[in-house]
């Protein structure tokens, strides 16, 4: 019974922390060089965020249409610290 006990505890721990790394942050990004590719500017958008938390998605908003970059984007974050670090 104490091997099972000890066990349910880790997975609890385990849980909470897989809790705090799936929170998701949203980041509006404006003021950059729209005249980027598409895949350069995500490159750059994952290098500039990626010490806030794992950078899960770059949208940019119409970009599939017109094959140009808007002059926003929204950044998603995931991870420890990335509510924080905004």
């Amino acid at each position: 019974m104490e091997g099972s006990a000890a066990k349910g505890v880790e997975l609890n721990d385990c849980d909470a922390d897989n809790r705090k790394s799936s929170i998701v942050s949203r980041i509006y990004v404006t003021g950059y060089n729209t005249s980027l590719s598409g895949h350069d500017f995500v490159l750059s958008m994952r290098a500039i965020f990626d010490s806030c938390g794992e950078v899960m998605h770059v949208y940019i908003p119409g970009y599939a249409r017109r094959r140009k970059l808007n002059r926003f984007a929204l950044i998603y974050l995931r991870g420890e610290g990335a509510q924080e670090k905004r």
